[in-house]
């Protein structure tokens, strides 16, 4: 196979080039990176004889990167940027040290319930470091680089081990100014479909084959029968809840996800009818994937957190 050419440039040429490129002067460069100007310019005049190209005019002491090196320095600096980010999380002041925990989870969980509890797990562990995946792709979320998985199923799922934080009961909610406003000033846990769909409604667009709308809600509940003209469609669930919790209309809750404006009374229930369609939040693990000490602690603080926000 013919070598690339990129197989025949020395790295450190390329960290020579960014270095003067950035600075904009050979001498500065060389004070960076310790060495003589004349070892910098050896440097830059071999690149560009391997590249044939000019990289760099030179009015007298005056640099000015060409087009061809302006292009060239944009990718080697995120090139070595991406580099040294992966050595720092291999070395930390020389010493190992033990990667952030990679917690995967889909984005209306991550913004609404898990960020906030990781957040306070980190407040209250001071050696803990948690890096948090936010995605809609299941290959994503079930990566087994991930320390812990939340995952949305019906039922357990084979080749993992799964604990389940909160199952999925959903119903519509809004604040109390905005149903004080309509002329709601109480029972509104006596309010019924026919009621609700008579108020603004704020709806958002199914992200997967699982989820669900606030549309949806109202037919399988049984109420095929009711016409549902959402006033705003999001894309975005988290979007969706906090337009309800300023008071600007109804979304469908799912109630342990949002438990948070459930206890600040920053939304109410609409209602009695709870749909459940057997899904649940579970925190899981690939059995094939050794769990760590520090793994396991934040899954248990994850699934004491759930039972304490669960709400019946």
């Amino acid at each position: 196979m013919a070598r690339r050419l990129i197989d025949i440039i020395p790295l450190d040429a390329l960290r020579v080039f960014e270095a003067c490129a950035r600075q904009m002067s050979f001498t500065a460069a060389a004070n960076e990176l310790s060495v003589t100007q004349a070892a910098v310019s050896r440097r830059i005049k071999n690149l560009e004889n391997l590249l044939g190209i000019e990289l760099f005019q030179r009015h007298g002491k005056k640099l000015k990167l060409t087009p061809s090196g302006n292009r060239l320095f944009r990718h080697v600096q995120v090139a070595l940027d991406y580099l040294s980010h992966e050595i720092e999380e291999l070395s930390h002041d020389g010493n190992t040290y033990e990667k952030p925990i990679q917690v995967s989870a889909a984005p209306a969980i991550s913004d609404l319930w898990l960020s906030e509890k990781l957040k306070d797990y980190c407040c209250s562990h001071a050696d803990a470091s948690v890096r948090l995946l936010t995605s809609r792709k299941a290959k994503e979320l079930s990566n087994s680089e991930n320390g812990i998985s939340i995952l949305f199923a019906p039922d357990l799922l084979p080749d993992w081990n799964m604990s389940i934080l909160f199952t999925e009961e959903l119903i519509p909610v809004a604040a109390p100014g905005y149903l004080e406003k309509a002329g709601l000033r109480s029972n509104w846990d006596q309010l019924g479909p026919d009621d609700v769909v008579q108020l603004d409604l704020f709806d958002y667009e199914r992200s997967n084959i699982n989820s669900i709308s606030l549309k949806e809600w109202f037919q399988q509940i049984g109420r095929k029968d009711l016409i549902v003209r959402p006033k705003f469609v999001y894309t975005n669930y988290a979007l969706a809840v906090a337009s309800a919790a300023r008071g600007d209309g109804v979304v469908l809750g799912c109630r342990n996800m949002i438990s948070g404006y459930l206890k600040r009374k920053q939304l109410v229930e609409l209602g009695s009818t709870v749909l459940n369609r057997g899904f649940s939040y579970y925190v899981g693990f690939p059995r094939n994937i050794p769990v760590s000490d520090n793994v396991w602690n934040l899954a248990e603080f994850l699934l004491a957190q759930a039972r304490l926000n669960n709400l019946k």
